[in-house]
């Protein structure tokens, strides 16, 4: 074997070493939320009242029902007008504490029965527009609001960003069903709150490596891969929503 054969193997196995090592770090740096989520065992809910039914990760724990909010918040700055911060009542999971931090995940499907000629001041006129289609949804740049339609054809609308406040990360799936009898709406609302703690390595992340920007956090940070792959499951639960009839 002459000299130019050996210097060419030798430039080859550095190429494969160099790749190995790319690989290696791509692997390490890259969060994989997807792979967290297929992780988890799904169980099965059903609302006879409503004909609802969905399945969310038995790791979630049990569902319990807490009676509704009937007061509009006296200051509207928190969250999104879209969020229902009046409704009937609400299916709630336990929080879900974060390793290693006081950090926590909130989570629920809240039910309400919106009557046209009954309105609250609280929204009310908001969710009707968008629901009637006087509004659509993708000019409110403001709240970001997304069309979706899960597969069994419930319509609705998904706001990534629902919290004002950076101290909180809150996504939201609204879906708008109508009534038998042809007047009024039952509004369905799965969500996800995302509160970190003070002194928690989330929120040091938070403030240091992202100025405070809660979306970029969430999007990147290394401390949020649990507040991702929470995320995927919620997405999991919205798609697998039925109702009776539709």
């Amino acid at each position: 074997m002459n000299r130019s054969h050996l210097i060419a193997l030798g430039i080859i196995a550095l190429v494969g070493i160099a790749l190995i090592v790319s690989i290696k770090n791509e692997t390490i740096n890259k969060p994989d939320a997807t792979h967290i989520s297929e992780s988890q065992e799904y169980v099965t809910y059903k609302i006879s009242e409503y004909g609802l039914e969905f399945i969310f990760p038995k790791s979630w724990g049990s569902i319990s029902l807490n009676e509704g909010n009937k007061n509009c918040p006296e200051e509207d700055t928190y969250r999104t007008a879209d969020t229902l911060n009046v409704f009937d009542f609400e299916y709630v999971f336990p929080d879900v504490q974060l390793e290693n931090s006081e950090s926590f995940i909130r989570s629920g499907i809240r039910m309400y029965e919106l009557e046209p000629q009954n309105k609250n001041d609280c929204g009310d006129d908001f969710l009707l527009k968008i629901a009637t289609g006087e509004v659509a949804p993708e000019i409110l740049s403001s709240f970001r609001l997304f069309s979706i339609t899960t597969p069994s054809g419930l319509s609705g609308i998904h706001n990534p960003e629902a919290s004002r406040l950076n101290t909180e990360s809150r996504t939201q799936y609204t879906f708008f069903i109508p009534k038998n009898q042809s007047t009024g709406l039952t509004v369905l609302q799965a969500y996800m709150s995302f509160i970190p703690y003070f002194d928690s390595p989330e929120l040091e992340e938070l403030e240091n490596n992202f100025s405070g920007d809660m979306e970029q956090y969430i999007n990147k940070g290394i401390t949020a891969v649990p507040v991702r792959a929470f995320g995927d499951d919620l997405k999991k639960m919205v798609e697998s929503l039925t109702i009776s009839g539709k």
